[in-house]
């Protein structure tokens, strides 16, 4: 089972994750997102262990403190669960460039499409 963990303070590294993700027990993986060019800790990452010993992890270490820092960790399948909640609740959202808007002054005839997007130099 995979868990997310997020909040991590910068100075931790994946041996000290798997020191302490070892005492409920076997780490498969562990992983910090670190930044590209300075390899500076982004704050999250992900462990990888068997399902009951990754649940009492989950008890055991969320919202625990770690060098003044609350560390949250979560399974990933409730972190796809929420997300896709959350996508949900936005309703149907269209990210292309195209809108298509109702003129509903009277002027100019029925419907208009818009395009937004610049349109280059010196336009």
């Amino acid at each position: 089972m995979r868990l997310v963990l997020g909040n991590l303070p910068q100075t931790l590294t994946e041996k000290d994750l798997e020191k302490l993700f070892s005492e409920f027990g076997k780490v498969e993986e562990s992983f910090i997102k670190r930044d590209k060019k300075t390899k500076v800790s982004l704050g999250y990452g992900h462990i990888d262990m068997a399902e009951a010993d990754a649940k009492k992890a989950i008890e055991a270490l969320n919202g625990k403190d770690m060098e003044g820092k609350t560390i949250t960790v979560v399974s990933q399948e409730q972190v796809q669960i929420e997300t896709k909640d959350k996508n949900f609740d936005k309703g149907s959202t269209n990210n292309s460039k195209i809108h298509g808007s109702k003129n509903t002054s009277g002027f100019g005839g029925g419907s208009t499409v818009r395009r937004s997007g610049g349109g280059g130099r010196g336009k």
